[in-house]
């Protein structure tokens, strides 16, 4: 799993990765220097004219010109102290880096996440809760993917130093040594061993409460004008009760889990400490028993947090695996889409002549919508799209944006089939306003300009847009005009001017196909009656499509596009 987070970075993640794991090589070689040091330091405290007689010291007193042994303690307790300083600043960089390196990755992933989900086809939004894809975004990318990649760099760096100090440590006393790690590695395997079905069991909580809570957030929200009216926000509250304390209690127990073995090992390596000490205390050289202790009591303070990063850094990442194989794959997907669309793309440069519907089935499960439809809109018609609710208006819309794709059939736009060679340039040529239409928390002149670069905006085009639209003097009524922040939602206007906003939004792209699903619907009759007006005005290159129940659409456009469960049928008006 880590080698495929690695394969999905930028080059410069990837580079940055390599530049750690060559500082953490740094980091493991300063701690081996600084414990070694303690053997020469220890003896030049306890012995030190053994050291000052030691043949390999011999080239520091020459270069140091020392002709005493007392005068050896001094550089040899400034060698100790610059090697423990420098091994101590070299960890706490090594954090630093680690520290950045997890949310800067972190923050691109959660980007990966999010183009992913922007990537999925139509029906997929349609048929998948919001709430699951913004518990993914939210919550799964900044969580479990940060606590996957900060426990993999901490484990990788773990590995590290515990490998070269061992090694070090086998070097100087192989036995003590070996029967050390067998003994503390046995207990962290066992430990490990028995908390793995509890661990599981934990994830799987967490993963699927997490969304629900999320669900229960909204619902309460989205519904707080009838929750408040029943006076039923206790319920609301209970629930998210109920579930956090779910997610609280498996999350206390990873935690616990993680954590605990550290009391226990810390206190054997204390009993380990003296049943060494215990047996060297028969020997009559000082000097070798306070080295050999000093040695493995620095070794052993160092060793056993190390020890417990490994263990701590293992269990997260099991615990957030389910949750990163979900990431992991949608961004997969997501990547081989794209560079399928990026090898496939045909341009459609403009609609020139008609669009034709031949022999069009889809279906929804196993409810079919259409059968063998078949019709042909020509360019420049302004056609209304009449029928029952529940007949398929504006599914029939979304299979014409190439947001849905027929089972069988074709839908062909100036003699080319629709397809994923050319869709994406078919949608460009297109301008959809819905019955509800979004407004972003920005200025109005940001949501006209949809999606635009404040400073890329052509202010000429909004304000025709908005006048075409007859909301520009409304616009000009309020005390900031065009930089007027219309709030999340348009919550600021009413129904009918956020309408006129969504519609002026259509007339700025300059669109060759215009489509209105309902979008007159919350206008008053007058102003209905002016907006239609300006769309028969559009110029004839344009196509306009409005779905409508109102009798004023019909007197603006030419064509009947009549939809019932029988099938389709064209009219000229």
């Amino acid at each position: 799993m880590i080698f495929r987070i690695f394969r999905l970075l930028s080059p410069s993640h990837k580079l940055k990765l390599k530049l750690f794991f060559l500082f953490m090589i740094t980091t493991s070689i300063a701690e081996i220097v600084s414990i070694a040091s303690l053997v020469p330091f220890l003896t030049a405290i306890t012995n030190p004219q053994k050291l000052y007689n030691f043949e390999l010291m011999r080239p520091l007193i020459d270069f140091f010109s020392i002709y005493s042994y007392k005068d050896l303690i001094f550089p040899v307790t400034m060698l100790f102290i610059s090697t423990a300083l420098f091994a101590g600043a070299c960890r706490i960089y090594l954090v630093y880096f680690m520290s950045k390196i997890t949310y800067s990755i972190t923050a691109e992933i959660s980007s990966m996440i999010y183009k992913g989900y922007l990537m999925k086809d139509y029906l997929y939004h349609i048929s998948t809760s919001k709430d699951v894809m913004l518990d993914m975004i939210v919550n799964k990318s900044n969580n479990s993917m940060r606590n996957i990649i900060l426990s993999s760099l901490t484990l990788g760096s773990s590995i590290a130093i515990f490998s070269i100090i061992v090694l070090a440590l086998f070097i100087y006393n192989w036995l003590v040594t070996s029967v050390a790690i067998l003994f503390f590695g046995g207990i962290y395997f066992f430990a490990d061993f028995i908390t793995r079905t509890k661990t599981r069991s934990n994830n799987h909580i967490i993963s699927e409460f997490s969304y629900k809570n999320i669900r229960e957030i909204k619902e309460s929200l989205g519904s707080i004008k009838n929750a408040i009216l029943a006076g039923v926000t206790d319920y609301f509250v209970e629930n998210f009760i109920s579930l956090n304390s779910k997610i609280k209690s498996a999350q206390a127990s990873n935690v616990f889990i993680s954590n605990s073995p550290r009391y226990f090992i810390e206190a054997l390596g204390m009993v380990v400490i003296a049943v060494i000490a215990y047996n060297l205390s028969d020997s009559e050289d000082v000097t070798y028993i306070f080295t050999i202790l000093g040695v493995f009591v620095l070794s052993t303070q160092k060793l056993l947090p190390i020890m417990q990063k490994i263990y701590n850094s293992n269990k997260v990442i099991k615990q957030n695996t389910i949750q990163a194989e979900q990431i992991i794959s949608l961004i997969e997907e997501a990547d081989a889409l794209q560079k399928n669309n990026l090898s496939k793309t045909i341009a459609l440069k403009d609609f020139k002549d008609a669009i034709i519907f031949k022999d069009v089935k889809f279906s929804f499960g196993s409810k079919v919508i259409f059968n063998h439809l078949n019709f042909t809109l020509k360019k420049g018609s302004r056609v209304a799209v009449v029928g029952e609710s529940g007949v398929g208006k504006t599914t029939l819309l979304d299979l014409l944006m190439g947001l849905l794709s027929p089972e069988t059939g074709n839908i062909i736009i100036d003699n080319k089939a629709l397809s994923t060679d050319n869709i994406a340039s078919w949608r460009s040529l297109l301008s959809h306003v819905p019955q509800d239409c979004f407004l972003s928390n920005k200025t109005i002149q940001e949501n006209v300009a949809f999606a635009i670069p404040k400073n890329l905006i052509n202010m000429k085009r909004v304000i025709r847009a908005c006048k075409q639209a007859q909301v520009h003097d409304f616009i000009n009524s309020l005390p900031e005009k065009y930089n007027t922040i219309i709030g999340s939602g348009g919550r600021v206007l009413s129904g009918g001017q956020a309408q006129r906003l969504g519609i002026a939004r259509a007339l700025y792209q300059k669109s060759s196909v215009i489509i209105l699903d309902e979008a007159t619907n919350s206008l008053d009759k007058i102003t209905e009656e002016s907006v239609l007006l300006s769309l028969k005005k559009l110029p004839s290159t344009i196509t306009v499509i409005i779905i409508t129940h109102s009798k004023t659409s019909l007197k603006v456009c030419d064509t009947l596009l009549k939809i019932s469960r029988k099938g389709v049928k064209i009219e000229k008006i």
